[in-house]
Parts: structure tokens; sequence; C-alpha cells
């Protein structure tokens, strides 16, 4: 029988009692008067009618062979444009991070990293894995890990090409929820209170946007939002809605919520939450659009959300509403939400504003930072009621973020290590274009 000790594959020459090591002879006696003596008489009395020392002798073997070291969980990181995507906003683990890793794991957990995965891989540490490098470790692999939130779409659709989704769990982790959150909850406030436009006009010495000293009653030249009393509904209660109903709750909103795992309304009390928050299945969304004048959105991209919000559901809202994406582009139709946000018959807009993180159009390539639209139809940019923000929920970059970030890696692999790969934290629905759900979450 072999196990692992130290890393090491060895062999252990007493059968099937792993690890046992027999007593020298001149101990044996030694040995089996302290056994005699910790164990009742009257299982001794027995084990010497059985068969005399040697009774004796096996059950020592049975009593105190330590148990054989379970195989290390093998986890391999990738390395280079596949393991974060050097293109996208995704990690790219240096060898300074995997060693940071490796320095926080158990001893239960072997961690290996390169460009492509090693044979044997349990759990594939990679934003971007390709159908090739999945099945390559098809045989071994239990789960990925995605080093973010959420599941990349070209991600998602190469485990389903690869035959994975039903059969491999694929998991994220979730350390930049505090500060998405946070940035949901600033647009939020900017877009209600119409910051951008009234900033803009105090820079020329315009002060409109007071509406006073006033001639006549005060007539401010930009709107604004009162929150208080008012409902806010937010797609997506998870590590960010949560976070985003506690503050919004704070500031006297009424909370409604639709999470996917809810099969029916419920109310639920959630951590550091003044009252319970009233949850909704996904089907209820429509329903629940015409009382929520700030609707936010804070679910992952995939086939089940694409297109959630489209010009019916942003017609539902109130006049006046506001919307937040912090999400995904695709969950809010372009546009949809362009037409909201331009002048309509009245020479006012439907939505008071909107506050979005996530956007259609991308850089490829550090060279273009400095000069991609969010949009390549829409000139949103032309909108004095929208408030852009270029991706930055996730704080990438920052000390504390990437600090945040290798604490959760780490810690789901330690979770994984000690109770299995199915205990990772951070579980995520694969859908197919058909409507077929692989690895739901509860």
């Amino acid at each position: 029988m072999s196990y692992y000790a130290g890393g090491n594959q060895v062999t252990n020459p007493y059968g099937d009692v792993a690890g046992y090591e027999a007593p020298p002879p001149d101990s044996m006696l030694t040995t089996i008067s302290e056994t005699l003596s910790s164990i009742p008489k009257r299982n001794v009395a027995l084990l010497l009618a059985a068969g005399g020392t040697a009774a004796v002798a096996w059950w020592i073997t049975r009593t105190r062979a330590p148990a054989a070291k379970a195989a290390p969980l093998h986890v391999h990181a990738l390395t280079g444009a596949q393991g974060g995507g050097a293109q996208m906003a995704g990690w790219v683990p240096t060898e300074e991070d995997v060693e940071r890793i490796r320095k926080r794991l158990s001893s239960s957990v072997q961690l290996t990293h390169g460009p492509e995965p090693a044979p044997g891989t349990q759990i594939l540490l990679s934003a971007f894995p390709t159908e090739k490098q999945l099945l390559s470790v098809e045989c071994s692999l239990q789960a990925v890990l995605i080093p973010f939130a959420g599941i990349p779409l070209r991600t998602e659709a190469a485990m389903v090409a690869s035959g994975l989704a039903g059969k491999c769990a694929v998991h994220s982790v979730h350390h930049n929820a505090p500060m998405t959150a946070e940035l949901a909850v600033a647009l939020a406030l900017s877009a209600a209170k119409q910051i951008i436009p009234a900033d803009k006009q105090l820079r020329r010495g315009d002060w409109s946007a007071r509406g006073i000293p006033s001639d006549g009653p005060p007539a401010p030249s930009v709107g604004m939002m009162i929150l208080q009393g008012k409902s806010c509904l937010i797609v997506g209660l998870g590590e960010v809605g949560s976070r985003v109903a506690v503050s919004m709750q704070a500031l006297g909103m009424n909370v409604h919520a639709t999470r996917a795992s809810a099969t029916k309304p419920h109310v639920l009390r959630i951590r550091d939450a003044a009252r319970a928050i009233d949850v909704h299945p996904p089907s209820h969304l429509r329903a629940l659009l015409p009382s929520a004048s700030i609707l936010f959105l804070c679910v992952p991209g995939n086939a089940q959300t694409d297109g959630m919000i489209g010009a019916q559901e942003l017609s539902l809202l109130p006049p006046g509403a506001v919307v937040v994406n912090v999400g995904r582009a695709g969950l809010l139709d372009e546009d949809a939400l362009f037409r909201s946000l331009s002048p309509g018959p009245s020479g006012k807009p439907h939505l008071l504003g909107a506050g979005i993180d996530v956007w259609y159009n991308y850089p490829s390539s550090a060279k273009d930072r400095g000069n991609t639209k969010v949009s390549s139809k829409n000139a949103f940019d032309t909108l004095p009621n929208v408030v852009m923000s270029p991706h930055r929920g996730g704080a990438v970059g920052l000390p504390e973020t990437e600090e945040a970030r290798l604490t959760a890696i780490c810690s789901a692999l330690n979770t994984a290590a000690a109770k299995g790969a199915r205990a990772l934290p951070g579980r995520i629905q694969i859908h197919t274009r058909s409507g077929e759900i692989h690895n739901q979450s509860g």
C-alpha cells in the first residue's frame, strides 16, 4: 500500500496498516505492557484467551497505527494570457503572487503553476481557461476557481463546449464585493442628486441648480430625487446586492430584491440590515418595477440574465427613476437605455438618470485606453444625466484589493482541502442557451 508523506509517495511495508512502524523486538514487551494498562481488563482477558501474545500484538497494531496521509489537493494556477486575461480586466498571477499564495496554504494543498494545466489538477485557478485546457485535465478536474466575481462569457462557453459544465463545478471569489457595492451606492446617489450637471454649472459660476436666489418661487435648473420613503429594487441579492441593501435602508429607502435561488416571496434578515428584506423570485421582476425609484443591477452576465432589462422593463419604471448597473453591460439593452435617458416628446427623459460602471465597448489593449468610446453606436457621453464610470467597481490594482483577492483565494483553497472541492464558496450557475442549468447553487 502507498501513501503520501511530505508530498512524496512512499510504500508501507506493513500491508494494510497504513503508516505503522513495528516496534523493535527489545521494546515489544514494554509496548504490550503500556497498551494493556490502557484497555479494559475484560478485553485483555479475551485477547489472551483468543491467542495470547500474538492477539495482543494484533490489537496494538489496530489501535495504535496512524491513518495514512491523504494525497494533497492539487491546485494549478494558470499564468500568462489564459491565466487572467492579459487583454482583459482580469487577474494575471505573477511569480510573486504564486509564492504569496503558497505560503498561506495548508500542507494539504499542492500548488503548481504555469501556462498549461499540470497533470492531475483537481482545482484550476483561472479566469479564462480554454476548452482544450479544460479537456487536458478532465479526468481529475473537480472545480474551476475564478479569481474575481462572476464568470466571463467565454469561460462559460468553454465549460459548456468541453462537456464539463455538468461535471465540474465553477466557483468565484468575492473579495471585491465591498468595493463594488460602494461604487454602486455612489453612482446611485450621484445620479439621484444629479451631481454631475450641477457641478458642471457651478464650475462656470452658475448657481441655477440651487434654485435661489430667485425673483419668484425657487426653480432649480437641475432636478434631484429625495430617497427617504421611496423604494429601490436590487436585482441580485448576493455579496454586492446585500451590501447595497444595507446602505439604502440606512438612507430611508424600502428595499426589495430578487434572488436567483428564490422560488417564492419571503423576507430575509441579512447581516447589518436594520429591517428584513423582501425577497422575490426573478419571475416577479416586471411586477416590482413600477414601484422602484432606483433599480440596481447586481447580477452576473450569463445566458439567463442577458437582456433582462429592455425597453418594456424600463418603461415600467416610474418616471424620474434611476438605473444603476454594476453587473454586466449585457443585462441592460443599450438602445433602450439610451432612449430612456434622452429627452422624449415632453422634452424630458423618462429616467432622471443612470449610473453605469459596465459598458458595451472596451479598449482592446493598453494603447487604446485613452481613445475608446463606451459604445460604437450611442453617444452616452452627450447625455448630462448619466454618470459614466470606466468599470472601476472592482477597484483592480489597489493594494487593499489585491491583498483581499489573495486572502480570499487562500481561504477558499484551504476550505477545499479540509472539506472537499464542493465546499468552495461562491458556486456559479452555468446556463446554456437552451435554458439548461448546470452547477446550481442553493
